[in-house]
């Protein structure tokens, strides 16, 4: 439509939306002849770019009138609506750009091989058949009488922003010096993105039942300029905290573990791997720390 009332984009698909009144009924008629000029190009075709457009006409009655009044929709339900038909590889395409920041590396890469393995097979996906799981590092954020799996983010652990900053030292700095450096020149701003639980484990056994029964509503949530949270109707919460204005981000990614991230970029770029320190459990070094140099918090092993 051009020029339309409303736009809208839920599960990556758009909606365009024109609204129109009237008081009588011939001007439900002009009304919905309007709309259908709209969805057409100047020339007067039909236009196919994949957007849902939807005309709604409003027959307002009087105060006197004993009919109540009502809504005419005009629809074009195309592919790009939501319906039953939808498969679930069409679900996990569009869920798949946050599984890629909540799921450990190693975790994604499984599952989008498990995804080609049953396409390729030809068969119906079986129902409760796991294609990912929780990890490890994954954090549980509550809100909303909800669980939400995902991943914090803190702008201080952007490698080319600390990179950037560290050129400008003329001498080298490290742990609490470093710390304090990086956080007065960028401040504190962590970002945590998650994925509701219901619609996390609905997606991770396949099950499109449960998928197409989700149910979440679009919140909002301004407690300050440095507290902002919004929950999206697909289950997607985001939550952005400046100064360690939100308690609950800050138990689950306390300052000190963004110091410690910091200490190992800060080893990575020089080229200092550490050891491991974790508890091996071989046969000829059980119960010993591991000596395998790494530049992440443990080696492969202790991971």
């Amino acid at each position: 439509m051009k020029n339309v009332d409303f736009k809208a984009v839920k599960r990556g698909k758009e909606y365009n939306v024109e609204a129109k009144g009237t008081t009588d009924s011939d001007g439900i008629r002009k009304a919905l002849k309007s709309i259908d000029e709209k969805k057409k190009t100047n020339v007067g075709e039909v236009i196919d770019d994949g957007i849902t457009r939807i005309g709604v006409v409003l027959k307002a009655n009087g105060a006197n009138d004993i009919k109540p009044s009502k809504v005419i929709v005009s629809d074009d339900f195309s592919d790009n609506t939501e319906s039953p038909n939808r498969t679930i590889w069409e679900y996990l395409e569009f869920y798949k750009i946050f599984l890629s920041l909540v799921l450990d590396n190693s975790e994604y890469n499984k599952m989008c091989r498990r995804i080609i393995k049953i396409k390729n097979s030809k068969r119906t996906p079986l129902v409760y058949s796991r294609i990912f799981y929780l990890t490890k590092n994954m954090r549980t954020y509550a809100c909303r009488n909800r669980k939400f799996y995902g991943y914090f983010f803190d702008q201080r652990l952007i490698l080319q922003r600390f990179r950037t900053l560290i050129k400008e030292l003329k001498t080298r700095i490290r742990d609490n010096d470093l710390f304090s450096y990086i956080t007065e020149q960028i401040g504190i701003h962590k970002i945590f993105i998650g994925i509701d639980s219901e619609m996390f484990d609905a997606l991770s056994r396949l099950n499109i039942g449960k998928i197409q029964s989700f149910t979440c509503k679009n919140e909002y949530e301004y407690q300050s300029d440095d507290l902002v949270r919004y929950l999206s109707d697909d289950g997607i919460i985001y939550v952005c905290s400046n100064n360690c204005a939100d308690a609950q981000t800050e138990e689950l990614f306390p300052e000190s573990e963004v110091k410690a991230r910091l200490r190992l970029i800060d080893g990575f770029e020089h080229e200092e791997p550490h050891e491991c320190g974790g508890i091996c459990r071989s046969r000829e070094r059980e119960g010993l720390p591991c000596r395998i140099k790494t530049y992440r918090e443990h080696c492969h092993f202790h991971r």
